[in-house]
């Protein structure tokens, strides 16, 4: 087995720890390294999607010298001038040590002069003074366009572009000299913005006659595909000879997702996990995921804990659980994709979930009621669970269930109901890594299965005794709002006039059951057990 640990936490990746996205990676080497036709484009996409790592393997040790190539990291500048000094200080030390033919040598020499003048200045300029800028913004724009007349291709990658918003304070004129640098015909410059949010978010509300993001293909970073997922388990395969079964690498997407550092955290673990095997001499081994997790894997709980920071900064925590979790009223099918489209949500099993279902169940649904989203909808699933904990004991009592836990017990009544073993896949999972109770995480749709499952004998006295055809319709429409992870839902978005309709069930079994639910004394788990 080899001993090096590919898999690399926390840093950028290249080489033989650069895994996935193939063939992106020779559509831009074409693009930016063999084609002379200039492109800009910006990549978006989620925190540690690997959107770094991808842009500088394109460019390692792949430039030739006959082109000027910068990254430039937003994080590391003050202000927009020291954006460009850095930028033009590295072309300066290009040209120094570049060797022209002696017809191009008047353009060497006024290309110098250009760069000297913002390079060798003893103090930044007073960009907001309009002189001052013009000055600026015209020196900028003529020393690309001599590098065009040099015939010399200009790569420039800016990251961490997100800081545009704070460090463009001209808002107007200091996008739209990016906007010129990028798409002028004059200039021969191939750009790459790297970015969180769409560079349309980062202007804002900049009033420009053609944008910057007019200007930019867009490239969506949404985590791995299936391609390169298998790519994954093909190196602990092949560098490690650890063949992942079918339960390994659900558990590895419960708890990673499809995302490339989140991954890379699991493989190292695992590799380490193969090679502590083998050095007390085991010649076989299980490798434990769901204990990688609890005992290695804090770095992904810090990620997560900074993604929630992350999404209530730029106000997008209660759309996202809008979508994944529910009730899914005020989200557009424009919300939706464009979550997607930044890799912060994606389809699986007929619904949504946010970076991982880990994510998705343990650290969203704990923000959930902390937020005003639909106050009927979370009060009646609140309710119903109530009347089931409050029937469950006679349940019990009544089958002769016998049970050694509390969640036996749950779990018996659960499949008496006739709900199925796939349906409760994902709440199995997250309560054994929670060490929580199935009453606790249980969907809605599983709250009205279990009474729907037993309605004669113990629930449709909550509901005056109606037939349960008088509320099947009426509970169906509430479960496709509430959207709960673990089943699926409508594709379609509520309006108003449906969340309406919704609200009104809502409040009509709110009205029906707490009379009757008022005079019940709620029971905790534990007493479950209890003769």
């Amino acid at each position: 087995m080899e001993k090096e640990n590919i898999f690399i936490i926390g840093g950028q990746v290249k080489g033989a720890s650069f895994i996935g996205r193939r063939k992106l990676l020779e559509k831009y080497r074409k693009d930016f390294l063999e084609s002379s036709i200039p492109k800009a484009v910006s990549i978006v996409g989620l925190s540690r999607s690997g959107k770094t790592s991808f842009v500088k393997n394109v460019f390692e040790n792949s430039v030739p010298e006959s082109v000027f190539y910068h990254y430039c990291d937003f994080s590391t500048c003050k202000s927009y001038y020291q954006i460009w000094n850095e930028v033009l200080s590295a072309l300066s030390d290009y040209i120094e040590f570049s060797e022209f033919d002696t017809d191009k040598l008047r353009y060497v020499s006024s290309l110098k002069e250009k760069l000297a003048k913002i390079t060798d200045a003893e103090s930044s300029p007073d960009l907001s003074d309009d002189c001052q800028w013009i000055k600026f913004s015209n020196n900028i724009k003529a020393i690309f366009k001599y590098l065009k007349k040099l015939e010399i291709k200009a790569i420039l990658v800016f990251d961490e572009f997100d800081r545009a918003k704070d460090l463009f304070v001209l808002k107007t004129p200091q996008f739209a000299l990016f906007r010129t640098i990028f798409s002028d015909g004059d200039m021969s410059v191939f750009a790459i913005t790297i970015s969180r949010r769409k560079i349309q978010t980062i202007e804002g509300g900049v009033l420009l006659s053609s944008s910057l993001s007019g200007v930019m293909d867009v490239e969506h970073f949404k985590g791995f595909d299936e391609k390169d997922i298998n790519e994954f388990y093909s190196v602990l395969s092949e560098k490690y000879n650890y063949e992942c079964s079918a339960d390994d690498k659900s558990k590895i997407h419960y708890y990673a997702g499809r995302l490339p550092f989140l991954l890379s955290i699991l493989g190292h673990n695992i590799v380490d996990m193969l090679h502590s095997f083998e050095e007390k001499g085991e010649a076989t081994f299980k490798v434990d995921i769901d204990k990688i997790f609890r005992d290695k894997c804090k770095t992904i709980n810090e990620y997560y804990e900074a993604c929630i920071k992350s999404f209530l900064n730029e106000k997008y925590l209660q759309k996202i659980i809008c979508i994944v979790i529910g009730p899914k009223f005020g989200i557009t099918r424009q919300d939706i994709d464009d979550f997607i489209n930044l890799g912060y949500i994606y389809d699986f099993d007929g619904g949504y979930v946010c970076i991982s279902q880990y994510f998705t169940e343990h650290n969203l649904s704990a923000k959930l009621s902390e937020l005003p989203i639909w106050e009927n909808i979370i009060s009646t699933e609140k309710i119903l669970k109530n009347i089931v904990k409050v029937e469950t004991p006679n349940i019990k009592k009544k089958y002769g269930i016998s049970a050694c836990s509390v969640n036996d017990l749950e779990f018996e009544i659960v499949h008496m109901a006739n709900i199925s073993q796939k349906s409760l896949q994902p709440t199995m999972t997250f309560i054994r890594n929670e060490n929580s109770t199935l009453y606790k995480v249980m969907s809605i749709a599983i709250t009205i299965k279990i009474i729907k499952g037993f309605w004669g004998e113990f629930f449709s006295k909550y509901f005056d005794n109606k037939p349960i055809s008088d509320f099947d319709m009426k509970f169906t429409k509430i479960i496709r709002a509430r959207n709960g992870i673990a089943h699926g839902h409508e594709d379609e978005c509520l309006n108003e006039a449906g969340k309406n309709e919704v609200d009104s069930y809502c409040r009509e079994i709110i009205e029906i059951t707490a009379k009757r639910l008022s005079s019940k004394k709620i029971p905790d788990e534990n007493d479950f057990l209890k003769n």
